[in-house]
């Protein structure tokens, strides 16, 4: 595990890294702890497109639910670079399961961020997150605070 994750940052070049991963995405099996564990440690690669090409390729590795990857991606979702903010709130919505405490906390986090497209982006995740008596107070929450702005 630590040799891939050790291999995949070794390579200089992020453009490098960034395919690296998306073949590693493409030639993995499913679940492969050391792939995932690999993808996961790129998440915190210095480079955004690095770091966004491990949001990409993680919902391609693991099945729903997994908590090592969703916690990782959780903490993605305070990542100064927005995109990445954007994606992450996108993919938690893809990997968790509904009801998945640490994603609806994190997307909870994405509700107060400064840019206003991501709280949109976070309001549809939490959405996805969420049964149907909790979807539609948040929609009817959202619709009254939308209705005084």
């Amino acid at each position: 595990s630590s040799d891939l994750t050790t291999l995949v940052a070794a390579l200089g070049d992020h453009n490098v890294r960034v395919s690296a991963l998306d073949i590693l995405c493409q030639i993995a099996d499913h679940e492969d702890p050391t792939a995932v564990n690999a993808v996961v440690a790129s998440l915190k690669d210095g480079d955004r497109d690095v770091r966004l090409g491990a949001l990409d390729a993680l919902p391609h590795l693991i099945s729903e639910g997994n908590e090592v990857s969703i916690a990782a991606v959780a903490e993605c979702v305070r990542d100064h670079d927005a995109n990445v903010r954007e994606s992450a709130l996108r993919k938690l919505g893809q990997i968790a399961a509904k009801g998945d405490r640490c994603a609806i906390a994190a997307v909870a986090v994405g509700l107060a961020d400064e840019d206003v497209n991501l709280r949109h982006v976070a309001l549809d995740s939490l959405i996805q997150l969420v049964d149907e008596s909790s979807r539609l107070a948040i929609l009817a929450g959202a619709a009254a605070r939308s209705e005084k702005t």
